[in-house]
């Protein structure tokens, strides 16, 4: 049997000195001060981690998962963005976990609140 599912830890790179324009939505790929799960990536992996606990899962690889976190820190419009065929059966359960989260620090440009894509990567190993 694998282990249960964990997202995988943010890849922290060099800062962009420029944002992008927010989409036809007004939600922004990227700001100064991008989302975090309220209590950070450890709070997260637990969260992950709990929600597909009880679930038996031997297949392997990993589903990506885009959502949008709102001004308030409210998950919405969360979407598969890839994932292997050997996964395809959790989808439904991808996008469950994620509507079931907790609302989340908001993102930030030049001090205001705003709407920001959000991907995390679950992987099942």
């Amino acid at each position: 049997m694998g282990d249960i599912a964990t997202p995988v830890q943010p890849i922290k790179g060099a800062m962009v000195a420029e944002y992008p324009e927010p989409s036809n939505h007004g939600t922004l790929q990227l700001s100064e001060k991008m989302p975090e799960f309220k209590g950070g990536v450890d709070a997260l992996f637990q969260f992950v981690t709990d929600y597909f606990k009880p679930k038996k899962i031997i297949e392997k690889g990993s589903i990506y998962v885009r959502f949008v976190v709102n001004e308030d820190g409210k998950i919405t419009s969360p979407e598969i963005i890839n994932i292997p065929e050997n996964l395809y059966y959790l989808k439904d359960e991808i996008l469950k976990m994620v509507q079931k989260m907790p609302n989340w620090v908001s993102g930030e440009n030049e001090g205001q609140k705003v709407k920001v894509y959000y991907t995390i990567p679950v992987r099942f190993e």
